[in-house]
């Protein structure tokens, strides 16, 4: 384990450092520090570049007073693909909250569109929540075929597993801002607060209450049917009910219903045609009679 001097850490911040070495060693100090036990772990997937990446594979891990952190700093680093990632520190916005009793602050980063969060099979170290944008998680066949298991919108808690990797992969769906919370820290809330431990129970049933509607419209509904459904779980989801502006592409809503994009578009026609809805656009979806839907979604 390394330790860093506050004073020097606090001036490389001030100073915004143009050295590669030292931008990627303050890039893990500010965007990785939880809160939790100050201390930080480097995962090898956030890697700025090659220098830091080295870094990760050894497994380093910084030990870092508070105090000495720049809470307000937003520093983006430029990758090789010419993408920028955000690592902001400090609002409120940047806290997750599991449960009435169980709130825990993370760091925000921002992903493109169609850009991987984290992949299945990989190490479960954090929790995330959507700040803006949306997030799909899905699973690869054998064959390559996409499943889409679910989507998750602003406000929603993704990536808690109950092993120590993750059993799906998340995506943006559009370019998205995420917290991420180390999940060392939660377990640790868990084991001490029976109050917090309750709420992550029931955070992980509702989420297992879901998937099981989820898998009940695959296995009884037809097409329409599942259309339907989709766009009143959408609407339920949303702050405003009547209007939808849906992040994801047709392709994303076939491979969650396990249909096909030309039986998606039709659906989406005929409720048109049948009044049910109005589409000023592809993506945004004005609920003209939700009980139309509901009476094909209950058929």
């Amino acid at each position: 384990m390394l330790s860093h001097d506050g004073a020097a850490v606090a001036g490389n911040l001030r100073q915004r450092p143009v050295n590669r070495q030292s931008a990627n060693l303050i890039w893990i100090i500010t965007a990785l520090y939880s809160g939790c036990d100050n201390k930080l772990t480097y995962p090898a997937r956030f890697h700025p570049g090659p220098a830091a990446y080295a870094v990760g594979r050894k497994g380093l891990s910084l030990s870092v007073h508070p105090e000495c952190i720049a809470r307000s700093l937003r520093l983006s680093l430029l990758t090789s693909k010419e993408q920028t990632m955000t690592a902001t520190l400090d609002t409120a916005a940047d806290v997750i909250q599991f449960g009435p009793q169980l709130s825990l602050r993370g760091v925000r980063m921002q992903f493109g569109r169609n850009e991987e969060i984290f992949g299945e099979g990989e190490e479960a170290e954090y929790v995330y929540r959507v700040v803006s944008g949306a997030v799909r998680i899905m699973h690869f066949t054998a064959e390559g075929r996409r499943q889409i298991l679910g989507f998750h919108l602003p406000g929603e808690i993704f990536g808690l597993e109950g092993g120590e990797t993750h059993t799906l992969s998340a995506e943006a769906v559009s370019d998205s801002e995420v917290v991420m919370v180390r999940r060392s820290c939660l377990d640790k809330a868990a084991s001490e607060n029976m109050g917090a431990a309750r709420a992550l129970l029931a955070l992980t049933s509702q989420q297992l209450s879901s998937a099981r509607e989820h898998a009940l419209v695959l296995g009884r509904k037809g097409a329409g049917e599942r259309v339907a459904a989709f766009l009143l779980e959408i609407a339920g989801r949303v702050v405003s009910k009547r209007e939808l502006d849906l992040p994801m592409s047709r392709a994303d809503i076939a491979d969650y219903l396990g249909l096909t994009i030309e039986t998606v578009s039709r659906a989406f026609s005929e409720f048109e045609r049948n009044a049910a809805i109005a589409l000023p656009s592809s993506r945004h979806v004005v609920m003209r009679n939700p009980n139309a839907l509901y009476q094909l979604e209950a058929a």
